[in-house]
């Protein structure tokens, strides 16, 4: 969704400078001594390409380096949190505390 976001913004700002541009040249260059030079909005749509550019990049970033994948593969739950067997007296291999859910916690 950010890549779809940013590439429509892509589309929107090169639209702006590409009319926009010609529409200057024309006014600056009649003789009649009016001007047109670029407004705020024009900066506000190159600065939102930009932030949605560094939102992609950071969202590909958290993708590729698969953070939440090796988290998930460590805290896998009761039955693979090291738990030996279903025995009585069920030996513990390892140590760490057993994440629970947000509505759970007391």
């Amino acid at each position: 969704m950010v890549l779809l976001a940013f590439l429509v913004s892509l589309v929107c700002l090169v639209l702006d400078f590409a009319i926009f541009g010609v529409v200057r040249n024309a006014i600056n260059n009649n003789g009649l001594g009016a001007s047109a030079s670029y407004g705020v909005a024009t900066w506000l749509v190159l600065a939102a390409t930009i932030s949605l550019l560094i939102a992609v990049l950071f969202t590909l970033f958290a993708c590729c380096c698969g953070g939440d994948r090796r988290r998930r593969a460590n805290n896998k739950g009761y039955a693979d949190n090291g738990y030996i067997g279903n025995e009585p007296g069920m030996t513990q291999t390892s140590y760490a505390p057993q994440r629970r859910h947000w509505w759970s916690r007391r």
